[in-house]
């Protein structure tokens, strides 16, 4: 999957299809994640997210 952004914002993902959830797995959730924006937004996946929330793209945030 190649994305050509050219400075326009890239197309975010739906939630299905990142197998987004309300709660969190395996204790890793999307407020200790990097692309969580707080309070309720992601850098990837679209719609409102829950800091408790975990999704399939979820990476350790940055120390």
């Amino acid at each position: 999957l190649a994305l050509g952004a050219t400075g326009a914002k890239a197309a975010k993902m739906s939630q299905s299809a990142v197998r987004y959830q309300a709660t969190p797995k395996d204790g890793k959730q999307c407020s200790g994640c990097n692309l969580f924006v707080a309070p309720n937004s992601c850098k990837s996946v679209d719609g409102d997210i829950a800091a408790t929330g975990w999704c399939a793209l979820w990476v350790k945030k940055a120390a």
